[in-house]
């Protein structure tokens, strides 16, 4: 991963509803019915809800970029 795609996570919490899980990864997708090419949506998705997410904007056909997340103290 380069270093420029690497966000660093400091408590970001899942998008998924009822759910306070630390977030793991970024999904940044976009409805080309109604976002231009250069706007994006970023939802939040811990690991018991990154699959959830990312399959549920997929089936849409949405496009999806998934950007791992860097835990505060943990490997670079």
């Amino acid at each position: 991963m380069a270093e420029r795609d690497r966000v660093l996570s400091d408590q970001v919490i899942c998008s998924r509803a009822q759910c306070s899980a630390l977030a793991v990864c970024l999904i940044h997708w976009r409805n080309p019915q109604i976002h231009p090419e250069g706007r994006h949506k970023t939802w939040a998705a811990c690991t018991d809800h990154r699959g959830f997410l990312t399959d549920y904007l997929v089936n849409r056909g949405f496009p999806v970029q998934v950007v791992e997340l860097s835990q505060p103290g943990g490997p670079a």
